[in-house]
């Protein structure tokens, strides 16, 4: 048997219809396997012990790190990969993880999260990497929510990329869920706020919660909040918020302010999703011409969190603008790079017919 070097650390409670897949993902692999359950009151933990190696209890406190660092003290190795119960492991090459550990033995790895965006929908899924494999002596989760690892040292710390991915499907929710989870979540980062007022990532991570609940005032005080501060660009959430921020702009039809994110373009046009954004906000703003080049630059890029942006998203708006300036032959062939998604197929209808 394999050696294991590696413990994976799950926090669950309440999770019986998803702990199960969870776990027989990891089974096949030389995992240390972990479970800490929080206070289930359905058959969690009796999967839990079926299937991993062994299993605690943790009286929740509202602590996301401390029930994450709690896991890690269990751990009988000393690299940890933190994954959640409704996260399901789907791709993994194991030699290059202990390449990556031996290479880089003080720094973290991030993973892969595909996120599930709704609850009916497989297809439709958002890419975020994450910072989740990291060695015990080094680091721990820091924030009672939405949780980061940070080293014991106080100083920065340098990350590697993996090609492990997981499949997440917690934001894929009933709408009434959804909304349950963002009210504890909004409690938690208030009081989050309140103890480290100086942590950008909480007022962004808030700024989000309120976007979500649809309190849009508090959203944007937030949001504006959280982009006061120094921007960190080696922190990968700054991207996904950049991106959150201007999708709240425009859909509350705050189109001149979200102009203002042409400030921000060198800093974050390397990813498509900035750019595809930077498109849709030409286009609100009347710029066609100017949506057009970015919309074809997005689909030149390959670094990308939300499907399509650099695919069938981008070629429907730019079969939109040719469209709109008389140019049926090209808006044709545009949309017909959409392929099978069904609003391209209602347009080239609707120009052809």
């Amino acid at each position: 048997m394999a050696k294991k070097r590696i413990s994976v650390c799950i926090i669950t409670k309440n999770e019986e219809k998803n702990i199960r897949r969870c776990l027989e993902c990891l089974k096949p692999y030389p995992f240390d396997i972990v479970v800490i359950d929080t206070g289930s009151t359905d058959n969690t933990k009796q999967v839990a012990q079926e299937l991993a190696d062994r299993v605690y209890d943790f009286a929740w406190i509202n602590d996301f790190s401390a029930a994450r660092n709690f896991a890690a003290s269990k751990a009988r190795c000393d690299w940890i990969l933190a994954i959640d119960s409704d996260e399901f492991l789907e791709h993994l090459d194991l030699d290059e993880l202990y390449r990556h550990m031996d290479a880089y033995p003080s720094s973290v790895g991030s993973i892969i999260q595909r996120n599930q965006i709704r609850p009916d929908d497989t297809t439709q899924t958002y890419r975020a990497r994450v910072a989740r494999l990291y060695n015990k002596y080094y680091y721990a989760f820091t924030g009672s929510i939405h949780e980061q690892l940070n080293p014991f040292t106080g100083d920065e710390h340098s990350l590697f990329h993996t090609s492990l991915s997981v499949y997440h499907i917690g934001y894929a929710l009933p709408e009434e869920e959804n909304r349950q989870k963002d009210i504890r979540n909004r409690d938690l980062l208030l009081k989050a706020i309140e103890a480290d007022p100086e942590n950008p990532y909480n007022y962004l991570q808030l700024a989000k919660t309120y976007d979500n609940l649809d309190e849009n005032d508090l959203a944007l005080s937030y949001y504006q909040k959280g982009f006061s501060f120094d921007i960190d660009t080696e922190r990968g959430y700054m991207n996904y918020m950049i991106v959150n921020y201007g999708k709240f702009l425009l859909r509350t039809n705050r189109f001149e302010e979200a102009l203002g994110f042409e400030s921000f373009y060198d800093t974050f046009c390397n990813t498509a999703d900035f750019v595809y954004l930077m498109g849709q906000i030409y286009s609100a703003n009347n710029l066609p011409l100017k949506a057009l080049l970015q919309f074809i630059k997005a689909t030149t890029m390959t670094e990308y969190s939300q499907d399509g942006v650099n695919s069938y998203l981008a070629y429907y708006r730019i079969g939109l603008i040719y469209a709109g300036i008389g140019n049926t032959e090209l808006a044709v062939t545009f949309l017909k790079k959409c392929g099978d998604w069904e609003p391209a197929l209602q347009k080239i209808e609707e120009l052809e017919g």
